[in-house]
């Protein structure tokens, strides 16, 4: 910034860099003590620190375009009174020109002067009341208006320097200051010298007063005032009466008359309403809005400017004779300014008000400035104020105007009720014109600065304007306020005097009138009012200016994201015009810059919170963090621990830094830095240090990331103060959360823990509470840096955060999740593995930890999850009790430990149902629920579902045979009391179906069961020509299931029996077959029975004189197949669909397809084994082939077999069909 005085910038930043301890009150009488007039009181506290040259100011805030003191004076010195006083009960004026100000209430007016260096100065006391009794203050009271006047010492050159309202005028060569006010019996009260009567009392200042009764009407009062000295002054009424009053004869002798009403007063019968008709034809409350002062034109004659509510604008010339009083104007401009406005606003021609107006230069009485307003509704039903500027020019020889620009203030909005704004133009006070034309708007609570190019022309309304707003906190009220040409004074009810200061052009950017550009483009709005926020807010215990932006500003998200990124990054890395290069330490430079850092973030909150987006809050907020948690860091290592420090001072060295460039200006290389250094100290070089280094590394990390970073930052600012959702997450993961940092900590719990089991002893000064909280810290460290990495990646990632594999940090939670709870239990600090779990949602170390609560206790707290979580709290407590009530017994989920599953919570019935529907993997334990709840059919299909072959890779089949076995029995069981509980006495096919697939598996189990007994006693043999085939090993696998009584299919069971070396085994394999008839597809049932008698018939040749005439039955009886025949038709296994040999069906290698083999010859690892069985499956077709005559010696066994076991059936050798005999 550009200084406007000699002082070096660095002086500033010194003067700005303490903190005010001043004690501010409201102005109250009953405080203030007698004084006379030599009390000279020096101030009391030394706050130079905040003072501006040597003139004991304090400078309150400043951008590029203004500056804001607080001077010296403290009005409640200045009063004497101990009644409270209201804050209405105030009126002041200040008069830069002659230097002075005052303040008054009804009783008395007090009088010092404006550039006084001291705290309590002298001041000039006149009485105003007439009364020795001090006047109590009511709702309605109004202190008498006041006026500073110059002395009768004018000359012809005399020319006016201030244009004002309220104010008074000094000439140049006066050495003597008047004051005139107006009572409250609408008197003229004339001192010709304010030394005169200075501390006399009532009766002997009454004597030297100069008075004039205006003789007004009863309900008529004087509502305002101006001096138009050397010619007297003006007044104006509630009426609407205006009246040139002259302060002395043409000889300078004191003479107050009424020279000349120039307008006059509403009179009839509206004259209570005080009401007008503009030239628009619309009804307006004609009120004197404005009285100001223009140029005096000659000794004693000057031009004066009214202006009405509605829309009139009158300039009169008026003289100390009254006779050449005149008018020259009277131009009514309501319409044109409505006429102006209406196409962009509508609504303005109902709502326009004119509330004040103001001439824009000093000699021209042509252009005026004329603020009004106009209102509307929102959608909320909100009335909305708009505040336009409009630029008129005054033909008087034509009586008409010009609406030459109209403008609209952006930064307020709010109703101006119960008074009008004020404004104050600075072109009119300048002697030489400027090429900036500076406008204020004074509102009760605001002031709105407005500049541009002063240049008048065809372009006026193009050019750029610089528009900002200055804001007072809530309790603050102007009373009082003087104006220079660049100077502004007010006068609050808690502060004193303000002086807001026009700074230079130059340091405002404003080019010249002949450049192009009228004001410097990077001037930027936001961050002005973000500067001042930051570095002024807090300077003073009370600060009058409220640094927050108005509500209903429209600002553009990108201008005010823009500039907070530039402000904080100018914080970040100390490039901030306010931050000084270097202080007494870094730690000092560091938390400088931290606690301007922290009010911005509250500026945010306060101004911007629903404008910038949540990642852009978090980008600010990690900022933060990052200067939080380094300079923790570096004052922990510094003061505390030599060790860290050299591997610290290792670190920078590695990495080219020192520490004074990373704190001060590359700070955005401390995460890596630091994460490097957890690295090194706890994943490369830790397992070795002492007990006591890993005591302090813990408190470092707590100290650093939970404290500073969770604590102070994420809890404090991105929850509380800015209520960010936990889900709102930025573009990047948080800068402190990466796999090398989750890695280290996590092993430093566990690492410090062991070593705490191992010595079985405490660090030194290490209490049993400290070390709970280290871990307790640790934890919630843990669980924060992994929940909010799933929550990012399932926002940024979905792919990754899915797949446990791909991203490191859920592998590194899923593996140890459930040990931290148990560190935590350990330490029996249950409640606070509750609590932690239940935030984060870790139902399942939540189950864990709930199972170690005695159950007493414990069973509101189950009810208070199952309520608070629902379904996901229910299946997860019954997958564990499922998943660990198995481990005491070695088998998974028994019934016998399932009783809590079961009973424990009888409330629960339909999360348990629903559970067993969404995981059919705990089939084996839905079927308990089924029976329970008399679904004895559905029990029994899910019992059947995991204990039958065909269930495929259903993880609930169940292999062991015997578990097999109950299972079935208890199917049937359900199956049974299924029919038994219906309502019809007729058995369903379904209920037939159901119990016949039970039956068949369980007589597939006593099959297996069969070979077992006889495999167990070795009697059984493997046939000779198998051996040293594929098929070897595919038999041997057979022997190894049967033998470990582990389940095998139907299909494998019956080709073993057909790998054997008896008949019998033939025959127990068509049995099961005939027993598989629902079980067994078509398919595998005809390849099976081909399998059974191809083997049957191989196991010993055919002899050729089986089929002579003359050969013996015994030599057919002796073979395999007719044994197995004659059995086959003895026990009647054709009514079980079982077919006979067939020549042609036994010898089609096409049943065996590649499918089949792949699926039943599993013991084949590689393509080139299943070639091999496949090989010895056609080796047996072959064989088969290679027998002559093999029709004819089937079908003569055949015959033998069915004529021997009493010829039961009739045989259709064609087909090998059968006929049963009746």
């Amino acid at each position: 910034m550009t200084s406007t005085n000699s002082k070096p910038l660095f002086k500033l930043r010194t003067d700005i860099t303490g903190i005010a301890k001043s004690r501010a009150k409201p102005l109250s009488v009953e405080e203030i003590p007698e004084r006379n007039n030599n009390n000279t009181r020096s101030v009391v506290n030394d706050e130079s620190h905040l003072f501006l040259g040597f003139d004991n100011s304090k400078l309150l805030t400043e951008n590029e375009k203004f500056r804001i003191k607080q001077l010296p004076t403290e009005l409640s010195s200045f009063q004497n009174n101990t009644s409270q006083q209201q804050l209405t009960a105030y009126r002041a004026t200040i008069d830069p020109t002659c230097g002075k100000a005052f303040l008054n209430d009804n009783n008395d007016l007090y009088i010092w002067n404006l550039n006084s260096n001291e705290k309590n100065p002298n001041f000039a006391k006149i009485p105003l009341n007439n009364n020795n009794t001090i006047q109590e203050v009511n709702d309605n009271f109004t202190p008498p208006l006041c006026l500073f006047v110059c002395s009768a010492t004018a000359d012809d050159n005399f020319n006016a320097n201030f244009i004002d309202g309220s104010l008074g005028t000094k000439p140049a060569n006066s050495t003597t200051t008047g004051i005139v006010y107006f009572t409250q019996e609408s008197q003229v009260v004339y001192y010709e010298d304010i030394e005169s009567v200075n501390n006399l009392s009532a009766e002997l200042s009454r004597t030297k007063a100069h008075v004039l009764d205006l003789r007004l009407k009863d309900n008529e009062k004087i509502a305002s005032a101006i001096s138009v000295e050397p010619a007297g002054t003006i007044i104006s009424t509630t009426l609407g009466r205006v009246c040139f009053i002259t302060l002395r004869d043409s000889m300078g002798k004191p003479n107050l008359r009424i020279a000349k009403q120039l307008m006059n007063p509403t009179r009839g019968l509206f004259s209570s309403f005080n009401f007008s008709f503009n030239t628009g034809g619309k009804k307006t409350k004609n009120n004197i809005i404005s009285l100001r002062r223009g140029p005096i034109l000659g000794k004693g004659e000057t031009l004066v400017y009214i202006t009405t509510s509605s829309g009139d604008l009158v300039t009169w010339q008026i003289s100390l004779t009254s006779s050449n009083c005149f008018k020259r104007s009277h131009i009514n401009i309501y319409t044109d300014i409505m006429d102006s406005l209406s196409s962009l606003y509508p609504f303005a021609t109902s709502s326009l008000q004119i509330l004040d107006s103001h001439p824009l230069f000093k000699d021209d009485s042509s252009i005026h400035l004329i603020l009004s307003s106009i209102s509307h509704y929102d959608d909320f039903g909100h009335e909305i104020f708009y505040y336009i500027l409009s630029t008129v020019q005054i033909n008087e020889k034509a009586n008409s105007a010009t609406i030459f620009s109209t403008y609209r203030l952006n930064t307020y909005t709010s109703s101006v009720l119960p008074t009008n704004p004020t404004l104050y133009v600075s072109a009119s006070l300048q002697e030489e014109p400027s090429s900036v034309l500076s406008i204020f708007v004074i509102f009760d609570d605001v002031i709105v600065l407005l500049q541009m190019n002063s240049k008048i022309d065809s372009n006026f309304h193009l050019r750029r304007k610089f528009e900002d707003i200055i804001r007072f906190r809530k309790d603050i009220r102007i009373i009082g306020s003087g104006f220079g040409s660049d100077t502004l004074y007010l006068i609050n009810n808690y502060m004193g005097v303000l002086k807001i200061e026009l700074l230079p052009s130059s340091s405002l950017g404003i080019q010249s009138e002949s450049s192009s550009s009228d004001l410097d483009q990077n001037i930027r709005f936001v961050k002005s009012h973000i500067t001042q926020s930051i570095y002024f807010s807090k300077r003073m215990d009370d600060n009058p200016v409220d640094f927050n932006l108005p509500n209903n500003i429209s600002l553009l998200p990108e201008e005010i994201e823009n500039d907070l990124f530039l402000v904080s990054d100018e914080l970040f890395y100390s490039t901030g015009k306010y931050i000084p290069p270097l202080m007494n330490s870094l730690q000092q430079h560091l938390a400088e810059r931290i606690n301007y850092y922290e009010n911005l973030l509250l500026f945010i909150r306060f101004n911007f919170k629903y404008k910038v987006s949540p990642s852009s809050i978090l980008n600010l907020i990690e900022k933060f963090e990052i200067m939080k948690c380094c300079q923790r860091f570096i004052k922990i290592i510094t003061e505390q621990n030599n060790q860290f420090l050299s591997v610290w001072q290792r670190i920078l060295n590695s990495h080219s830094i020192s520490e004074e460039e990373l704190i001060i200006h590359q700070l955005n290389r401390f995460p890596s830095l630091f994460s490097n250094f957890l690295k090194e100290l706890i994943i490369e070089n830790f397992s070795n240090t002492s007990l006591d280094h890993k005591n302090s590394l813990v408190d470092l990390i707590n100290d650093c990331i939970f404290q500073n970073i969770l604590e102070d930052c994420e809890k404090k600012l991105r929850y509380d103060l800015f209520e960010l959702d936990n889900k709102e997450l930025g573009t990047l993961l948080p800068w402190f959360i990466n796999e090398n940092n989750c890695q280290a900590i996590n092993r430093l719990l566990f690492d410090y823990k062991f070593s705490l089991n191992k010595t079985n002893t405490s660090p030194d000064n290490a209490t049993v509470e400290h070390i709970n909280k280290q871990f307790l810290s640790l934890i919630k460290i843990l669980y924060y840096f992994f929940n909010q990495s799933k929550l990012w990646f399932a926002l940024h990632d979905k792919a990754t955060s899915n797949n446990v594999d791909g991203n490191p940090l859920n592998a590194l939670y899923e593996a140890n999740h459930l040990l931290w709870n148990e560190i935590l239990c350990e330490l029996n600090l249950k409640d606070e593995s509750l609590q932690i779990t239940e935030f984060y949602g870790d139902l399942e170390s939540l189950v864990h930890t709930l199972d170690k609560i005695d159950k007493e206790i414990s069973q509101e707290i189950y009810i208070h999850y199952f309520d608070k979580f629902g379904y996901l709290f229910a299946s997860t407590l019954f997958k564990y009790y499922i998943d660990n009530n198995g481990v005491n017994t070695g088998n998974t989920g028994t019934a016998s430990n399932l009783s809590d599953l079961f009973y424990r919570f009888p409330d629960q019935q339909q999360f348990r149902i629903q559970f067993f529907n969404d995981y059919p993997q705990y089939a084996n334990i839905k079927w308990i629920q089924q029976i329970m709840d008399n679904e004895y059919s559905a029990a029994s299909n899910t019992l059947y579902s995991i204990t039958t072959n065909d269930i495929g890779s259903n993880q609930n089949k169940i292999t062991n045979v015997e578990d097999r076995q109950i299972y079935l029995n208890i199917s049937k069981l359900s199956a049974l009391a299924d029919v038994n509980i219906g309502n019809s006495s007729a058995v369903t096919n379904n209920q037939v179906m159901a119990l016949t697939k039970i039956q068949e598996n369980l007589d597939i189990i006593d099959g297996q069961q069969y070979l077992y007994e006889n495999i167990k006693i070795e009697n059984i043999r493997m046939n000779e020509k198998y051996k040293g085939t594929e098929l070897n090993e595919y038999f041997n696998d057979i022997v190894a299931n049967i033998k470990t009584r582990t389940s095998i299919t139907a299909s494998k069971l019956i080709e073993f029996c057909t790998m054997l070396n008896d008949s019998d085994s033939f025959f127990y394999a068509l049995k099961l077959i005939a027993s598989c008839n629902y079980s067994l597809p078509f398919e595998v049932k005809l390849f099976l029975v081909s399998l059974v008698w191809r083997r049957c018939i191989l196991l010993k040749s055919f002899d050729d004189t089986i089929i002579n005439e003359d050969s013996d039955d015994a030599k057919i009886i002796s073979m395999p197949l007719y044994k197995v025949l004659h059995r086959y038709f003895d026990e009647e296994l054709y009514n079980a669909d079982v077919q006979l040999p067939d020549c042609y069906l036994i010898v089609d290698e096409s049943l065996m397809t590649s499918d089949y083999c792949k699926h039943v010859y599993t013991t084949a690892k590689t393509a080139s084994e299943l070639s091999g069985i496949q090989h010895t499956l056609k080796l047996e077709y072959q064989s088969l082939k290679n027998i002559p005559n093999l029709e004819s010696k089937i079908n003569a066994t055949l015959g033998l077999a069915n004529k021997n076991s009493g010829d039961k059936c009739v045989i259709n050798y064609e087909n090998y069909m059968l006929v049963t005999r009746r």
